[in-house]
Parts: C-alpha cells; structure tokens; sequence
C-alpha cells in the first residue's frame, strides 16, 4: 500500500509504503543516484516521522550535510566472549563500533528479507553468503587477526585480498588461476557491503568506503571472446552422443535456442507455441530468469524436429530437476551431466572446466556471424545490452573476404 509518491530518480521525495508480507513499513529513496530502502517497523507514526526527517536530510543534503540513518536498537552484538560487537573509541568521545561478523550478519539479514521480497534471487543471496561469510571472512581471520572492527577496514586489506583471490585456483580446473571476472565480481559485492554500512552509519559507524578506490583485475590482452564451437567440431560431439538419444536432443536444443542451462530446464510444453512458431522463456513461481525478462525464440527446422520426438514425461520439456537423486534411472535425464562428462574425456577439444554453456554460446556465435541484425541476436539471447552481443561477433577471414567482395561489387554498379 503506497503512502506516499514521488522516488523517481532524482526525485527530492522519499516514498512510503506498507508491506504486508513483512507487516511493517518501508521506506524509500534516492541519494546520490543511488536508491535505498528500509524497514521502519509496524508504527505508522513512527513511519511518517521517519519520512519528514528523511525528506528534510535529503534537502539539507544539498547544503553539505551527511545524511544517515536511524540506529536500530538491535545494531550491536555484545554475547561473543572473545570478539566485542562494540568499543568506545580511542578519542574518549563514546562513539561505538561495530564488528565485522557483525556486520555482516546484520547486512545479510536484510538481503534475506530482500529475498523473501522478491528482490534478488536466493542464487544471489547464497553468493553473498559464500563470499562475505566464506572467502573474505577466512581471508581476514588468516591475514589480519587483529582487525576487528568495521570502520577499522582499509584499503590495504581489500587491495590483499585482491592479492589473494587473483592467484586462487579455479575449482573446477586446479591448473588454471581464476578469471578476473571472478574478483571483479567480489569486488562489486564489496563495494555494496560498504555503501549499506555508510548509508546506515549511526549503524555500523563507518564513513569511507575502503574497497570503492581498488582497481578492477584487468583481463589479460588475448582473445577474450567466449569459446565456440566449429561446424566441424559440433559434428563430432553429436557422433560421439549417436546412442545417447537424450544427450544429443539436449546439446542440439542448446545449439537450436541458445538458452542457458537453467532455463533449459524450466522450459514447459505450454511454452512450445507451433501455431506462432516461437518457444517463450520466462520467470516463473520458482525460477527467475537472468535478465528478470521474458523473451521469445523462433523455432528453427530443426527444433521442429526435436520437438517430435522429445519423450513427455511431465510439463516439463526436459525433466532435469532430480539431478541428484542417487538411484536413478538411465533414461529419467537426472544424471545428464555426469553422462555429457564421459563425453569430454573422448573430446580433446572440450576443456576440463567446460559445461552446456558452450553450446549457447555457439549458437549465438552462429547467429551473430550468419548476418542476423545484432539487435535481434541480443533479443534472442537474453543480453541485456547490444556490447555483450558484440562479442560473439568474430568472422573468419573467408567471411570478411567475401563481405568486400560484395562490397567492391555495389560499389561499381552504384
């Protein structure tokens, strides 16, 4: 129930609304571009308060004022015996800190009823989890033993886990460093742990965000462009699936449509509309797709093929949600990846970290260099921008060759 309007970006006004799932208030606003939002509780009195003093700060702001927020009672944790959630300050003027286990637990509370909201997806707040509780809580814990509190956190212990993570090893491949992408992304989640302290201050009393100033890890300069399989290669992977029937139809739906391996596996016959000869994907109760968008993929002579002789053994159009369950059947599709695995090790050119995803990434590699308007590659993959298409646009030199050709060819008759 909205209380108030306004909250457009840029917007002076703060909005409030009542959130009956939670039972309480929230409010919400914009500064500095960014948006926030937060729980003000039951009390509709205490709500409108809050929303005078926020709408006041945000004007006052403009003037040079820090705008904070208010301090929930339960801010601080005192039962831990060996780390104290707060301290007076060393200046004497009784100000209180807040530790970093702490902090972190009361950041991820808030992402918990953020997913209970619908806000982000439970794969985000799991990622958040691992990363704030898991790597960079043990990487502090081994590194710097005497930082404890929050506002004590610099730049150097981010710039050392910078360190650390760029020289960690991929999982899936021992061999291999993880890519840059994998910090970066670390180093986002970072950042936004940091911006809620501050927006929150009288909180969790910190200022300065210590990981806004560290660099990205830069990709090296080598051929950044996703992997990709030739016609020559595709051929192969389909022989070597010849007495899989269900392994095959599930890599030639990949190269088909180009969806991701999770939205493969929530694709519903009711999504299959022949008539209109699209296949739609889309968020539903229980999934929610990359992009939070719903997209249709035109359904090529081949994918009306598969579509003959796909078995129905649900709604689904492949079955793949038990894939752990132990006692499985050789034909219920739940062992699917174990059996794309005994598939690798007889193809050289898979490496060992490889998964379904390469198959998306060649059918859109396929589209993208066949002459299909970028714009409609982009709608058919899912990307949210048209630079994150380009990528897959890397034509052979024969390509090139004839596209001057052609070109020469209008130019003389013009």
């Amino acid at each position: 129930m909205l209380l108030y309007g306004g909250n457009r970006k840029g917007n002076d006004l703060a909005k409030l609304r009542f959130i009956k799932k939670h039972n309480e208030y929230q409010i919400d606003y914009y500064r500095n571009g960014k948006r926030i939002r937060r729980y003000l509780g039951p009390d509709k009195k205490n709500a409108e308060k809050e929303l005078k003093r926020v709408e006041a700060l945000i004007k006052a702001q403009k003037l040079g004022f820090e705008l904070t927020q208010p301090q929930p009672a339960s801010a601080y944790h005192t039962s831990s015996p060996k780390v104290p959630a707060t301290k007076e300050s060393e200046t004497g003027s009784g100000d209180r800190h807040i530790a970093i286990s702490r902090a972190i637990e009361l950041y991820l509370d808030r992402c918990q009823g953020a997913v209970e909201s619908g806000n982000i997806t439970k794969k985000t707040y799991g990622y958040k989890v691992s990363l704030l509780k898991g790597r960079f809580s043990d990487f502090l814990r081994k590194k710097f033993p005497e930082l404890q509190f929050l506002d004590e956190t610099q730049k150097v212990h981010i710039e050392g886990y910078r360190a650390y993570r760029i020289n960690s090893r991929n999982k899936t491949a021992p061999n291999r460093k993880i890519k840059p992408t994998s910090f970066n992304n670390d180093l986002r989640e970072l950042i936004a742990f940091f911006n809620y302290c501050i927006d929150n201050n009288k909180t969790f009393h910190i200022l300065l965000n210590p990981a806004s100033k560290v660099a990205k890890v830069q990709k090296a300069d080598q051929d950044e462009r996703p992997p990709r399989l030739t016609k020559e290669q595709i051929a192969e992977v389909l022989e070597k699936c010849s007495s899989d029937i269900e392994l095959r139809s599930i890599i030639e739906t990949f190269l088909e449509t180009g969806v991701r391996y999770n939205e493969l596996r929530n694709l519903r016959w009711q999504d299959v509309d022949l008539q209109k000869n699209m296949i739609t994907v889309k968020s539903r109760e229980d999934f929610m797709t990359k992009s939070r968008k719903s997209r249709s993929i035109p359904i090529s002579g081949r994918m009306r093929e598969l579509l003959k002789v796909i078995p129905r053994r649900s709604e689904k159009l492949f079955d793949l949600n038990n894939l752990e369950r132990p006692k499985a059947k050789k034909d219920n599709l739940c062992n699917i990846r174990k059996r794309f695995l005994q598939i690798k090790k007889q193809l050289p050119f898979l490496r060992q970290g490889e998964r379904f995803h390469i198959f998306r990434h060649t059918a859109i590699t396929r589209w993208a260099n066949s002459g299909v308007p970028l714009p409609i590659v982009q709608k058919w993959a899912g990307h949210s921008s048209v630079e994150m298409t380009m990528k897959y646009v890397h034509p052979s030199e024969e390509e090139s060759a004839k596209w001057m050709e052609r070109f020469s060819k209008e130019e003389k008759n013009a």
